[in-house]
């Protein structure tokens, strides 16, 4: 999923290059500069880079999300909930485990692959899987910057909604609460 966006984004940076390269300006247009050709198309290939760049990645910033989220999961006492996590390696087929979680304890849990026909089940600890687990997966994402991280969280309730980088990645689906928290 975060190759997929990295892909996209990097498809987008290509066609503005193309588009750059080849645009010409015809006689009836007013240049506002004396740059021209070459020139032209570095000024306005550095000015579309400089307005589409993200804000540099702040693991200091990610790390307060993250205490964030971890209080607001907290502050809601659940106590048993379910939920389906897709946990990908680059060379693994996408792993689909739906936990259900008592007390922080996995109760039961449910282990697919995709594809589904030509799938390879690999060796996944449904305990490590649980909100609170995931956590700690997080809190050691965070700060390997050059693997490009990626970390979200749900707004209402905390649970991470993705956690991956250029080794590894989850994302969590169909969250839902079991029993009403006290």
């Amino acid at each position: 999923m975060l190759r997929l966006l990295m892909m996209q984004r990097g498809f987008v940076f290509l066609a503005l290059i193309a588009l750059l390269a080849g645009c010409k300006a015809s006689d009836d247009v007013v240049q506002t500069s004396e740059a021209s050709g070459p020139e032209a198309t570095s000024a306005a290939l550095a000015t579309a880079i400089f307005a589409s760049a993200e804000p540099p990645y702040d693991p200091q910033a990610v790390t307060a999300e993250l205490e964030t989220a971890v209080s607001l999961w907290n502050s809601h006492n659940i106590t048993a909930y379910s939920i389906e996590v897709r946990h990908a390696r680059p060379t693994w087929n996408t792993q689909i485990i739906k936990l259900v979680v008592e007390d922080g304890i996995v109760s039961d849990f449910e282990h697919t692959c995709y594809p589904e026909r030509d799938c390879v089940l690999r060796d996944v600890d449904p305990q490590s899987m649980t909100v609170e687990n995931m956590y700690d997966v997080a809190r050691q994402i965070i700060p390997l910057v050059d693997l490009n991280p990626e970390v979200t969280f749900n707004h209402t309730y905390g649970y991470p909604t993705a956690i991956g980088n250029n080794d590894a990645g989850w994302v969590f689906d169909t969250f839902e609460i079991i029993a009403p928290t006290p």
